[in-house]
């Protein structure tokens, strides 16, 4: 009698602990949610999420993907063969005149962009007049950023910008010692400081600081978009998504060596070494609501401005944002 009583009462106890964790954390396992993120800085901040759904810990039917060109979800976001992914502020706005059926639900990048210099002469922007500097990101965000700070500092005209492939071509140039000026973002930056084993290259500047210099409104260099099918079919789990981003954003803030493990664990980044040094230097934040409808349409207006292709020819109007 005694060992059945015993039993009983394990069973209900078994029963009330997993009633209280099913009141702690309401899940929505049974929506599947194709996610897309980017290699580098953009996709960084969801390296604890995922390890959170491969261990059943997350909210959502999450499947992941990690691609390393934006130019790879453009087909599969327009197709609306998604729900949710981490891309370009201004790829956002592109895909969205391209015909995407899409909302902005999250700003979640800043400015990751510096410029690295082997030597000693350059303290501003305006010390660029007269140099050379080898840059990436001809086309977009990048080129736009770049252009709109040299314009500021009426010296747009006086600074010769060789562009290369990628911010990885130029951080090689720069190690070699066949490029002294390099504007590149993380974590091509800690790549190329790591490889500098002469000690020859310096960061020059912080271009989020110099940006700030010149615009009332902050760099915005990702977003998190999501099918507006998902969100009218699913809400509630697109809420629960946001929750577990944010807290994923801030364990990759406050805890760099673990996060930046998990960022070579599931193929963010190739190595954990440039992932811990870039981490500090990435800017990864989770904005929401009206938050991430200010920053990102501010930041919208700036590159329209410099180049309305830059967004895909016309800025997004209010409903683009997921505001509640």
């Amino acid at each position: 009698m005694k060992k059945l009583t015993s039993v009983i009462l394990t069973v209900a106890m078994l029963v009330l602990a997993l009633a209280l964790a099913s009141c702690g954390k309401k899940t929505y396992t049974d929506v599947e949610a194709r996610t897309f993120a980017l290699s580098g800085p953009t996709g960084m901040g969801i390296a604890k999420l995922m390890d959170d759904a491969a261990n059943g810990k997350a909210a959502l039917n999450y499947k992941f993907e990690i691609m390393t060109n934006p130019t790879q979800i453009v087909p599969e976001v327009v197709a609306g063969r998604f729900e949710l992914a981490a891309v370009p502020v201004n790829l956002a706005s592109t895909l969205l005149n391209k015909g995407a059926d899409i909302s902005l639900v999250a700003v979640n990048t800043l400015g990751v962009l510096y410029l690295i210099e082997r030597g000693n002469t350059v303290n501003s922007v305006s010390d660029l007049a007269g140099k050379t500097v080898y840059a990436t990101g001809q086309g977009s965000t990048p080129e736009y950023i770049l252009r709109y700070l040299l314009n500021k500092a009426g010296i747009e005209d006086k600074v010769e910008i060789v562009f290369l492939s990628d911010g990885a071509e130029v951080a090689s140039n720069l190690v070699a010692g066949k490029a002294d000026i390099g504007f590149l973002p993380e974590p091509a930056v800690s790549s190329a400081m790591m490889q500098d084993k002469e000690g020859a290259l310096r960061v020059a500047l912080d271009i989020s600081a110099e940006w700030n210099k010149v615009s009332d409104t902050p760099i915005v260099q990702g977003v998190i978009i999501a099918s507006n099918t998902f969100i009218k079919e699913h809400g509630d789990a697109l809420d629960a998504f946001l929750k577990e981003y944010k807290a994923s954003t801030e364990y990759a803030v406050s805890n760099v060596k673990e996060a930046a493990a998990l960022v070579e664990k599931y193929g963010i980044l190739p190595k954990a070494a440039v992932a811990e040094r870039a981490l500090p230097k990435c800017n990864i934040v989770c904005y929401v609501g009206n938050e991430a409808k200010k920053a990102a349409s501010d930041m919208m207006k700036v590159l329209f401005d410099a180049n309305p292709a830059s967004v895909g020819g016309k800025l997004p109007g209010d409903d683009f944002y997921y505001v509640k």
